[in-house]
Parts: C-alpha cells; sequence; structure tokens
C-alpha cells in the first residue's frame, strides 16, 4: 500500500508533506461565521484521485462533513463553521491520510 500524504492549503498558509496522497484545502470567506472549504485530491504525481472520500471533522465538537471527489478530484464543503478540523482522505489503493489542525477563521 502507498504511503499516503497530505498538502493542504489553509487561507495563505500552505503545508506539504511529501508521498501518496496530496489534499489541497482552500477557503473562501462567506458571510455571517461560516467559510467555505475547497480543495482537490491528487496523488504525488499529480494525478486526480476521482471518488476519494473526504471527511472534514470539527475537532472540538466531532461533527463530520463528508463528500465524495468530482471526477476531476475536487470537493467542497459548505457551510463550514469557524472552529479547527481534521481533513481525512480516503482512496482505493492508498493508505488514509488525515491532517489535523486545520483552523478555520473569517477575515475582515
Amino acid at each position: 500500500m502507498k504511503r499516503p500524504v497530505i498538502s493542504s492549503r489553509v487561507l495563505r498558509t500552505s503545508l506539504a508533506i511529501a508521498t501518496g496522497i496530496m489534499l489541497s484545502v482552500s477557503l473562501l470567506p462567506a458571510q455571517v461565521d461560516t467559510e467555505t472549504v475547497l480543495g482537490t485530491v491528487s496523488d504525488t504525481s499529480r494525478a486526480v484521485l476521482r471518488g476519494a472520500e473526504v471527511t472534514l471533522t470539527n475537532e472540538g465538537t466531532n461533527a463530520k462533513l463528508t463528500t465524495t471527489a468530482e471526477p476531476d478530484g475536487t470537493y467542497k464543503f459548505t457551510p463550514v463553521g469557524i472552529g479547527t478540523y481534521s481533513l481525512t482522505a480516503i482512496s482505493q489503493g492508498f493508505q488514509t491520510t488525515t491532517r489535523h489542525g486545520l483552523t478555520m477563521m473569517l477575515c475582515a
């Protein structure tokens, strides 16, 4: 089984780990107290992993949102409340990959 990797971008911060599944995250500002989380699931060669199961978990409440990556590897969670989250990707042929400590906050 391949060793997974998550590369995450939260606001202007980039985090990367180097092998397996790559998971990118972007936040789009929204009104009130929510955000939109967008991203792409890919492997280390940047080939998209369509159909990957992606779960966003609020680390404070353990509330979970789950979606399936589109054919182009993209996923979207909206609305997402402010807080600290973990993001998990599962794709056949890859180990489950999780990135912890993703902070969602509103920007002025």
